[in-house]
């Protein structure tokens, strides 16, 4: 029997980091249709005529959405929500911007640990930090005699 030669080994190496690099890929893929295909049929549903959507649908209209915009109060709450998005924004980028240029200008540790804490909720999901906050709220209300989560009654 032959014996692989580093060539070979090299080869065989590449061809598993290929076929890797293909599978997280098809795995990526698969993730964004399940997370994004949801709002896909929503969206086509919503362009629907029927009021109680079936398949296949009597056919299409806009008449939803000039109903919601003829709401006032849907259409007062959507020009709020535009106008806190845009004061948020301007907010944000005031604050961050400088807040990044010095902060990456820095060389003190101070410096990094501020970075450290402000890119957090990049890396740890919203999720965990909520289900951290929740079981943290329980365990305080069971030590003390607070009232923090769930019912007041």
């Amino acid at each position: 029997m032959k014996r692989a030669t580093g060539r070979d080994r090299e080869y065989l190496a590449s061809m598993v980091d290929k076929a890797l690099h293909v599978l997280v890929r098809l795995w990526a893929a698969a993730g964004f249709v399940f997370v994004l295909s949801p709002l896909a049929l929503v969206v086509w549903l919503s362009f629907f005529e029927n009021e109680i959507p079936y398949v296949p649908p009597r056919g299409y209209t806009l008449r939803w959405f000039q109903s919601a915009f003829e709401n006032p109060e849907f259409s007062d709450g959507f020009i709020l929500s535009l106008q806190v998005a845009v004061v948020a924004t301007a907010i944000g980028l005031a604050v961050s911007i400088p807040a990044t240029l010095a902060l990456r200008r820095s060389s003190s540790l101070w410096a990094q640990a501020a970075i450290q804490l402000l890119t957090a909720p990049l890396v740890v999901p919203t999720i965990v930090v909520g289900a951290g906050i929740y079981v943290s709220l329980i365990v305080l209300e069971l030590v003390t005699t607070w009232s923090l989560v769930g019912s007041f009654w």
